[in-house]
């Protein structure tokens, strides 16, 4: 489980919180999802074929365009299955996640319309 802080009652103080950690230890023992690659990774797009890939390949690859993290839970984020066309000025935020693995970081690209 992640760390999380829970308010608790606590008659000597006002306000109180019970803080819970996720112990060191144990995600020194899980892998890390290496950060997605794109290609291309950025430029003049009109129009592209974009493909992206992670290691490890079995990793699902999530991206946006809004800005918000590139992630499962985001309902903003897309599930990358396959090369995309992009035909449209964007910056793109890409990231990776596998069950049993940690994340990987985000990555950001831009792409820009051609003149």
């Amino acid at each position: 489980s992640k760390p999380f802080v829970v308010p608790v009652k606590d008659e000597i103080a006002p306000v109180a919180y019970d803080v819970v950690f996720q112990p060191q230890e144990q995600m020194l023992t899980m892998a890390k999802v290496v950060p997605p690659t794109i290609v291309p990774a950025g430029g003049a797009v009109i129009p592209t074929s974009v493909t992206m890939g992670c290691a490890p390949s079995s990793a699902s690859i999530y991206y946006t365009v809004d800005g918000t993290y590139p992630g499962s839970a985001n309902t903003a984020a897309t599930l990358y299955t396959g090369a995309i066309s992009w035909t449209t000025a964007a910056v793109v935020r890409i990231g990776a996640a596998k069950t049993g693995y940690i994340a990987s970081d985000t990555i950001e690209v831009t792409f820009t319309l051609t003149p």
